[in-house]
This record gives C-alpha cells, structure tokens and sequence, in this order.
C-alpha cells in the first residue's frame, strides 16, 4: 500500500512541476499528505523511541525547507524540500525492515 500511495505521489508531483505549476496542485498536496499517512501508518507501530524522534526531526527540517522556499530562493530550497522528503519517506519504510 505505501509504494502505490508514494508512486501516485511521485506521478501527482511531476504532472504538477511539468504544468508550470498551474494544475494539479490539489492532487499533489493530497496526493502527498495521503503517502505520508500512510507511511506513518504502516510504520510507527514498529518504530523504536529513537526512531520517531529521528522521523519527527526529519519532518522538522523538510518543513523548514519547505518554509525557505516560499521565502528565499524557490528554486534551491524546493529541491532540497523534494530531497529531504524523500529521503524521509526512504527512513520510514527502512524502519519496517
């Protein structure tokens, strides 16, 4: 279920990014938060303390990034949100492992 949820994600942010980002916006932000849902469903139950923290600290800074985006450079700092994501969601599942 997480790599459907996270495919459609990737597909939803693509059709986004190639429109200019003038369409599919909703998709994409609900297309996100339903793979992070998931995700987080799937892998808190066998998350250790440590963990979760790491995850939450993770989430913390894709925020962030996120935050610089829409302050400084888009460009730069929406790359480093799409990487960060990324690799948080990568931290999530290798948790179930």
């Amino acid at each position: 279920m997480c790599s459907i949820a996270l495919l459609a994600s990737v597909f939803a942010s693509f059709a986004y990014h190639c429109s200019g980002e003038q369409r599919w916006h909703k998709t994409d932000v609900f297309l996100a938060v339903l793979a992070l849902a998931v995700t987080l469903g799937a892998t808190v139950p066998h998350m250790s303390v440590t963990e979760a923290l790491l995850a939450g600290l993770i989430l913390t800074l894709a925020l962030a990034l996120k935050r610089l985006g829409t302050l400084r450079s888009y460009d730069h700092w929406h790359s480093a949100w799409h990487v960060a994501v990324a690799g948080g969601q990568l931290f999530l599942v290798t948790c179930t492992l």
